[in-house]
């Protein structure tokens, strides 16, 4: 598998069309390491420190995500280049580009809290 060379995001290199089955015995591999060799597993796949803050799933599920992504030629184009312009703007101009997620009338919202479901159905209208 052939991918067009893209722009160097960090140190570590892994191989592009590895199987699913690698991956997965990747991922497993993350699940198992404590976290302070999570941290130096970041520090090569990000070429940075981690922040203290990040815990332990939260490292283990990034890591795979960049793992997943480099051994399938990388991110989309267009998922590139909205990183990008979110990345090389100014500050303040950067919530005006990004495109809004919308919602037609007629969508239905479900969502679990607490054990009790809610539903809402989206109208053609805005009600304040």
């Amino acid at each position: 598998m052939e991918c067009p060379s893209p722009k160097p995001r960090a140190k570590e290199s892994v191989e592009v069309g590895r199987s699913p089955e690698y991956f997965a015995r990747e991922f497993a591999d993350l699940l198992k390491l404590d976290t302070a060799t999570l941290r130096r597993r970041w520090a090569i796949v990000f070429d940075a420190d981690p922040s203290r803050h990040f815990g332990h799933p939260f490292m283990v599920r990034t890591i795979a995500q960049r793992l997943q992504e480099k051994t399938s030629c990388g991110l989309k184009r267009s998922t590139e280049r909205l990183l990008d312009q979110v990345c090389d703007g100014p500050k303040e101009m950067v919530l005006e580009r990004l495109p809004r997620a919308g919602t037609s009338a007629g969508t239905l919202l479900i969502r679990e809290w607490r054990g009790v479901r809610h539903r809402v159905t989206v109208l053609d209208h805005h009600v304040v």
